[in-house]
């Protein structure tokens, strides 16, 4: 998974950007998913480690596009 922004100012006094935002909130949504997924799969403490890793860097991966989309389409309105 790439992650293309590099640049992630903060825009809130507790320093959570709109990137880390974007993020929390995929990572909410595929939480729900993974939950399931886990509660109905017998696997090991490595596999859920790996899913977990996986499903954070799924995230900030939304993230990344939703930001991109959200530049593009700034460009667009000027």
């Amino acid at each position: 998974m790439k992650t293309t922004l590099t640049y992630n100012p903060p825009t809130h006094p507790s320093g959570m950007s709109l990137r880390d935002y974007f993020a929390g909130q995929a990572l909410a949504g595929i939480s729900q998913h993974l939950s399931v997924m886990l509660s109905e799969q017998d696997m090991t403490a490595e596999e859920i480690r790996r899913s977990l890793k996986l499903a954070s860097a799924l995230s900030l991966s939304l993230a990344d596009e939703m930001m991109e989309a959200r530049t593009q389409e700034e460009e667009t309105e000027e």
